[in-house]
């Protein structure tokens, strides 16, 4: 399992893997890990909590990961360029999931995107055209 992002956050550590998405702690010996596979990531998004000031701050923000149903990993406090980078990674992977898929699954993901108000009305039609290639 190859890491491609590792980030700390106030949990611990924002990693981002080729076949999942996890947030991982190690204190004192224990290991606590939280994650979400590719195939049950709805979304992601991260919001800035703090600017990027150059030579003071380089930002900050948290990454959200939405799963299927109640589902969600929350990284607090990421440098806003890993957040950013982050979330281009698992987008693309996610992406990746959904063109190989297809069909009536993506629709329901879809769907519960512009449900939780991750996407707008926009967005969902324009991307429920291309998925069935209207």
């Amino acid at each position: 399992m190859n890491i491609l992002l590792k980030t700390r956050c106030t949990k611990g550590h924002l990693i981002v893997y080729e076949d999942k998405v996890s947030i991982e702690m190690s204190l004192l010996g224990s290991h606590n890990e939280n994650s979400l596979p590719y195939s049950q990531i709805t979304g992601c998004e991260v919001k800035t909590t703090m600017a990027e000031i150059p030579i003071l701050s380089k930002g900050a923000a948290t990454v959200k990961v939405y799963g299927l149903g109640d589902q969600k990993l929350e990284a607090p406090f990421v440098t806003l360029k890993e957040a950013k980078k982050a979330k281009e990674l698992i987008d693309a992977r996610v992406g990746k999931g959904n063109a190989q898929s297809g069909g009536v699954g993506d629709l329901e993901k879809l769907a519960e995107l512009k449900d939780k108000g991750i996407i707008t009305q926009e967005e969902f039609e324009q991307k429920k055209k291309q998925l069935l290639g209207l």
